[in-house]
Formats: structure tokens, C-alpha cells, sequence
């Protein structure tokens, strides 16, 4: 078994294997030996390919979500839904990536990873295309929910196989970078797709852009029956009474942060546009503003837990509520735009790895990533079509304030199920 923290020069190694194997004597003798010692499921958690593997099959399970700014707009210019319609679809499709975390719960335990990721991932790529040949409402709205529901099943596996390893909050900071440089890219080659080919051209990108994770499954590990070494579960899981309220109390925030997230962020584009900037204009700066969130998520990971828990969020609530107040009234030009969005996408993806590593250090069933990954799903869920209430004609400010409110009240949750955790943690010292 390797350390639990390996270097990068390891890390780099282990990546290398299965091309310098390759590379090396043809024999059919190597490649098998290559397949067994790579694709057989057997890794360990920590093992650079496992966090690899988990890494990308969350993200490409994923990218519905972050990229649904452009898939909103496409819907409402070029099908001509309402704003209603534009967000019960939007809800549909985390309403099936909510559906698939709480089915997780029975199966994620159970199944070999690598041959359910890949089923996942091969339905998702239908979905995909189908939806890209649907027009009506009612066609879209039962699409997308299977799109999310075989998605979030990516996501979920995907999560779990990161929180098994010893490091979560780094590899979910790690996560977060994957997730942010790929959407970037997305936001970049969408919008004239859109322009050229409509909601037809959004849909068949997702469908390209998802091929790669049909490799990439047969990386995972098999399973995640891995327990963690005895002297890291008694030191940073200590049995607690109430195991499942402590994990629900814990994971609550998630579902906060993710409704507010998800009520601001499906609106976001419609905020630019109609602002008077072009589709262009803003396509580019949600890709620009996504490296930022990169860099938020290098920054969670270089800090890890060297500051505590509390200080980073707090100031993540601060610059979240300012860079939404720029957006809401103080919004003239793309390169205002531009800076709030760097800042409201730096400032989502920086306290990621704090609410997962909470989440799994509290935890005492195991579950800890897909419960999180529930709560996720439960807020992007209702938050798209509960927004969509608050849009008057072309006045997109109500999603934004209600975007602020759900932001506060998660951290007001997280900073409770801190306090919560140390006192419990020094009780059982």
C-alpha cells in the first residue's frame, strides 16, 4: 500500500506507468500484464490513478451544472420558452442528479465502479444527442432529467472514490481545478456553437466533450471497501451517537450554499445580456471568470486546513454578498462584469474542500460523499425553477438577492456544525 501522501514526483510516476508499459516490448504478454495491473479495479485510494479516475468521472458527469448559464440562454433565445419553462428544465436535470445520489446511498457500496461509471457515462452520451434533435417542453424536460440522473450517478462515484482517499479536501480542491479549467473551455466554444446551430449545437458539445470519461471508468477502482487506516479513523472519526443526524446536520450547509449557488449562477447570463452585453461578451467572460475559480481552488488546496475552517468562509461570505451587490447594482461594461464574476466564481469554489473535509471528518457511516453529494443536489435542484419566481419580465435581480440569503444562512449552518464538531471531537479526547 502506498504512503498516504504521496509526492508529486510519485504521483507523476504512478500516471506514467501504463505508457511507459505500453511503450515498452509489444508483446501481447505486456499488454495483458498492463490491463491487470491498470484496469483489474484492484488500486488503492490513494493511488494516483484512483484520484485521477475519481476526479474526472465526477467532472464529466458534471458539466451539465456549471455550464447550464449557456444552455438557459439558448433555451429562452433560440426555443422561445418562458422563463418558467427555461427553469423547470434546469430542475429537471438536477432533480435527476438528485434522484441519483439519494439511489447512491443503496448502491454505491455494492457495484463494481469502473463497469457502472461506464454505463453511466455511455447513456449520458445518448441523452445528450437526443436532446440536441428535441424542441418541445415537455420532450427537453424528460431528457434532461435522465441526462442528470445518469450524470449525477457519474458524480457520485466519482465523489466517493475522491472521499475514500486520506487527503479529501485537497483532492476535492484538486476536483474543483479539473472542473473549473474544463467548464472554462466549454464556456469559450459554446456560445458560437449556440449562434450557428441553436440548442442543437450545446448539446452535441456535451455529447463530444463526455467521450473521454469512457476511459477514463475503467481506471476507478472496483469498489470503495477500502476502510482507512485504524490510527485516521480514531483520530479524525471517533464514534458519535446519532452517526446519521450528525452527518445530515453537518452535509445541511451544502444544500444552502449549492440553492443559493445554483439560484444565482443559472441566471448569470441573462443578468449580462441583459445588461447589454453580447453573447459573445459574456460567454468569454464566464470561461475568463472560471479560471479564477481555478485559482480559488488552488488556494483552498495550498492552505488545506493551515488556517482553520472558519476564517476562509467568512471571508467567502464577504466577497460572495460584494461581488453579488456589483452584479445587482453597480454592473456597467463587460469589464465590470468580468471582475465580479472573477470574484463570485473564485470565492464558490474556494470553500468547497472545507465543507467536504467537515462533511467526512464528521462522519462515522461511510457515506459521507454522497450524502454531501445529496445535499448538493437537493439545492441545484429546486433553486433554478424557485429563482425563476423571482424574475420580473427582464429584471433578474430577485434570483441574485435570493442567491445572497441562501449564501448566508449556509454559513451561518457550517459555522454552527464546526463549532459542533470541535466540542464533540473534545468530549471524545
Amino acid at each position: 500500500m502506498e504512503g498516504n501522501n504521496p509526492g508529486a514526483g510519485a504521483q507523476l510516476a504512478d500516471l506514467a506507468e501504463p505508457i511507459a508499459a505500453i511503450a515498452g516490448p509489444g508483446s501481447v504478454a505486456s499488454l495483458r500484464g498492463t490491463w491487470s495491473a491498470h484496469f483489474d479495479g484492484t488500486r488503492d485510494p490513494d493511488h494516483s490513478m484512483s484520484i485521477f479516475a475519481g476526479i474526472f468521472t465526477f467532472v464529466f458527469g458534471s458539466l451539465g451544472y456549471p455550464l447550464l448559464p449557456m444552455i438557459v440562454g439558448a433555451l429562452q433565445d433560440h426555443l422561445h420558452f418562458t422563463i418558467r419553462q427555461v427553469g423547470a428544465i434546469a430542475s429537471g436535470e438536477m432533480s435527476g442528479m438528485f434522484v441519483s445520489a439519494a439511489l447512491a446511498l443503496l448502491w454505491i457500496r455494492k457495484v463494481d465502479w469502473r463497469w457502472t461509471a461506464l454505463g453511466c457515462c455511455a447513456a449520458l452520451i445518448v441523452f445528450h444527442v437526443l436532446s440536441s434533435q428535441a424542441s418541445s417542453f415537455e420532450t427537453l424536460l424528460v431528457l434532461r432529467f435522465f441526462a442528470g440522473l445518469f450524470g449525477g450517478s457519474m458524480m457520485a462515484i466519482g465523489a466517493t472514490a475522491v472521499g475514500d482517499s486520506s487527503s479529501p479536501e485537497a483532492n476535492v480542491a484538486l476536483l474543483n481545478v479539473a472542473q473549473t479549467a474544463l467548464c472554462a473551455f466549454g464556456f469559450f466554444v459554446i456560445p458560437p456553437l449556440v449562434d450557428s446551430y441553436g440548442t442543437s449545437g450545446a448539446f452535441l458539445f456535451l455529447a463530444v466533450y463526455v467521450l473521454p470519461a469512457l476511459v477514463i471508468a475503467m481506471l476507478l477502482p472496483a469498489t470503495g471497501r477500502w476502510s482507512k487506516p485504524a490510527h485516521a479513523a480514531q483520530a479524525a472519526k471517533p464514534a458519535t451517537k446519532g452517526a446519521v443526524a450528525v452527518l445530515l446536520f453537518v452535509s445541511f450547509p451544502a444544500f444552502l450554499f449549492f440553492a443559493g449557488y445554483a439560484a444565482s449562477w443559472a441566471y448569470i447570463e441573462r443578468i449580462g445580456v441583459t445588461a447589454g452585453l453580447t453573447h459573445k461578451e459574456v460567454g468569454t467572460a464566464l470561461s475568463i471568470s472560471l479560471i479564477a475559480g481555478s485559482v480559488g481552488s488552488i488556494a483552498a488546496w495550498l492552505l488545506r486546513m493551515r488556517v482553520g475552517r472558519l476564517i476562509p468562509t467568512f471571508v467567502t461570505l464577504l466577497c460572495q454578498l460584494a461581488s453579488l451587490a456589483v452584479l445587482l447594482w453597480a454592473l456597467q461594461g463587460p469589464l465590470v462584469y468580468l471582475g465580479a464574476l472573477m470574484v463570485f466564481v473564485f470565492f464558490v469554489n474556494f470553500p468547497n474542500s472545507y465543507q467536504v473535509g467537515l462533511a467526512v471528518h464528521a462522519d462515522t457511516t461511510g457515506r459521507a460523499a454522497v450524502v454531501f453529494l445529496l445535499m448538493l443536489k437537493a439545492g441545484i435542484a429546486v433553486a433554478p425553477y424557485l429563482a425563476a419566481t423571482f424574475v420580473h419580465g427582464d429584471d433578474f435581480h430577485g434570483p441574485m438577492i435570493l442567491g445572497a440569503v441562501l449564501y448566508t444562512l449556509s454559513f451561518l449552518n457550517f459555522w454552527a456544525a464546526e463549532m459542533q464538531t470541535r466540542r464533540r471531537a473534545a468530549q471524545m479526547a
